[in-house]
């Protein structure tokens, strides 16, 4: 089944006015609350690159082809910042979250939502059976008085499963997302391959411009 250019350029606007606005989102986000530098990085550059595909979907004055390709070439790169991203977060995520769960039982520091999370879902009130001490499963019950206060200490699950649970889980949504993204980029390039064409009468003249599917031609100095 043939996608019309008009239909394809439609998508895309919509698929990266989404992508702005939840990336500033997980952005900042990853700026403020997680103090993520690696993904800070990669969301201002997707940022920067959505930009500049929004510019190329929106303007009315069609850009050069450099520019265009420039676009494309940036989000591919973009995407592969994000694949290795989520490969080298996938490698380490266990060894991180089991040190910051360390962390916060034996010298007291401050725990993310996420792991709280683990903790108060999973009934887990263990660090691992290396640290299953009873000085840190007293400091459990200290903690979360709700889920390891009635809890024997022959009988306190392990975190470390639940949290390659989680690494798991992350796994499977990188991967839904590289998918997408691969997705996006084939329409992207399809898009542009068709605005560009010599070969091909585009949709609209060079001098007409597009907005919501009407035209206004110009005038022509001969």
């Amino acid at each position: 089944m043939k996608i019309s250019h008009q239909l394809i350029r439609l998508i895309l606007r919509i698929l990266h006015c989404l992508g702005a606005f939840f990336g500033l989102f997980v952005f900042i986000y990853e700026l403020f609350i997680q103090r993520s530098i690696l993904y800070t990085i990669c969301y201002a550059c997707y940022l920067l690159s959505t930009g500049t595909i929004l510019y190329l979907l929106f303007t009315r004055k069609r850009p050069n082809r450099r520019f265009a390709y420039g676009t494309f070439f940036g989000m591919i790169f973009v995407t592969i910042l994000f694949v290795l991203s989520d490969i080298y977060e996938s490698i380490t995520i266990v060894s991180q979250i089991t040190k910051e769960l360390i962390d916060h039982i034996e010298q007291n520091k401050d725990i993310s939502p996420s792991i709280k999370a683990i903790i108060e879902v999973s009934k887990c009130c263990s660090i691992n059976n290396e640290k299953h001490t009873k000085e840190n499963f007293e400091i459990f019950q200290i903690k979360y008085p709700d889920t390891c206060g009635t809890i024997e200490f022959n009988d306190a699950k392990s975190c470390l499963p639940f949290i390659r649970d989680q690494r798991n889980l992350m796994i499977f949504l990188d991967f839904i997302t590289i998918i997408f993204r691969i997705l996006t980029l084939i329409l992207l390039w399809k898009y542009i391959k068709d605005e560009y064409n010599d070969n091909n009468n585009n949709d609209e003249p060079m001098n007409s411009i597009h907005f919501d599917g009407e035209y206004s031609t110009g005038n022509v100095i001969a």
